[in-house]
């Protein structure tokens, strides 16, 4: 009851929102993206529990309409995300990537 409480004590326009981190759910397997110091530290043996990778990671990266219905069927009035550098600029010092650029317009 006292979460209910603490709620209903919030300003009228109190937004409850979600955040994701663009390496933990898109994964750098697909749409050209480059590689990254995240890359770098999960390829350390023992740094990453069973050896895995952010290949893939949720795959928001083909599933990013139904991630979005979730957070829209949650009722949430905010959605903060992060982009992935190597995604828009797998090489730095080069042009940027049609596909990462797709993917986040």
């Amino acid at each position: 009851m006292a979460l209910q409480q603490a709620i209903a004590s919030l300003p009228q326009d109190f937004l409850f929102g979600v955040a994701t981190s663009s390496y933990q759910i898109e994964g750098t397997r697909y749409g050209g993206c480059g590689p990254s110091h995240w890359d770098d530290f999960a390829a350390e043996p023992g740094r990453v529990s069973d050896g895995n990778d952010g290949s893939v990671a949720c795959d928001h990266y083909h599933r990013f309409a139904e991630d979005l219905d979730l957070v829209s069927d949650g009722g949430f009035g905010a959605y903060r995300f992060s982009f992935s550098w190597p995604r828009l600029l797998p090489v730095t010092d080069q042009a940027a990537n049609p596909d990462g650029v797709a993917f986040y317009d």
